[in-house]
């Protein structure tokens, strides 16, 4: 397993990268974007990976956490390992992505695999271009909360599901957007 995570919460830019607009203390605030390699690290765990690490704050931390080996850059950590998963702030994705599968590396890289669709495109065009697996971790569907959500549509025990599109940015604590339309949700 390789992790290469920021473990940050912040863009390389400065800026935290999600939109949210919070008045609860910083720490508090940005948990939830920090981390997500502890999220991936059971399964890789399940599958008997040996994990390693680079990053540019946290590394150690994780590996004593996790048994994993630091390295002190990408490229060492790519001469050192045979899959990649990127952990890192949604700017820096598509450098780290074409940098693992130029070294010959599949990767798993947490969503979104860039921050435009013609750039997500075009990491899925390299990957098959070079010859290998580029997966964007949609795992959401797996978590008990959903499976349940989708038991409870199949079998009928709620309504036709819908979704509701916005034009604006969808708030993270409170406030709705502006609808533009909804639409039966796909099965």
């Amino acid at each position: 397993m390789t992790r290469i995570d920021g473990d940050r919460d912040r863009s390389d830019d400065g800026e935290h990268p999600c939109p949210c607009r919070t008045r609860r203390p910083r720490a508090r605030r940005h948990r939830r974007h920090r981390g997500i390699s502890r999220a991936h690290l059971p399964g890789w765990q399940a599958l008997g990976a040996e994990p390693h690490c680079t990053s540019p704050e946290g590394a150690e931390a994780f590996a004593a956490e996790a048994g994993a080996r630091v390295h002190p850059d990408l490229d060492a950590l790519l001469a050192a390992v045979d899959v990649v998963d990127v952990c890192t702030p949604t700017p820096s994705h598509p450098g780290i992505v074409r940098a693992a599968l130029d070294a010959g590396k599949d990767v798993l890289c947490e969503k979104p695999l860039a921050l435009t669709g013609e750039e997500a495109r075009e990491l899925a065009r390299h990957a098959e271009n070079v010859g290998r697996l580029l997966f964007p971790a949609h795992v959401v569907r797996y978590f008990p909360q959903y499976a349940a959500a989708k038991r409870a549509v199949d079998t009928g025990a709620i309504g036709t599901p819908a979704v509701r599109a916005s034009s604006a940015p969808a708030p993270c604590r409170t406030g709705t957007g502006t609808p533009t339309r909804s639409a039966p949700a796909a099965s």
